[in-house]
């Protein structure tokens, strides 16, 4: 029952960021999570994080952690 504009407005002021940063935090964490403790190919651990396209995962990736994912990956490996 909330206006789009509404909610965005209210979340900003609850959380200090919009939903979609916020939103986007959420993914990336977890897409680091599961490379940690998982052998699974990043485009499957993109899918399972809500992106539908590998390309802007990756680049959502590089921009909030400056790695890609695979760069990411090979820093877990010793």
């Amino acid at each position: 029952g909330l206006s789009t504009n509404y909610f965005s407005t209210a979340f900003l002021k609850m959380l200090g960021e919009r939903p979609q940063v916020y939103l986007n935090k959420l993914r990336i964490s977890k897409a680091k999570q599961l490379m940690e403790n998982s052998e699974e190919p990043i485009s499957i651990i993109a899918q399972k994080c809500g992106f539908n396209n590998i390309s802007s995962f990756s680049t959502l990736f590089k921009r909030t952690t400056k790695q890609t994912p695979t760069e990411y990956r090979n820093t877990l490996k010793y």
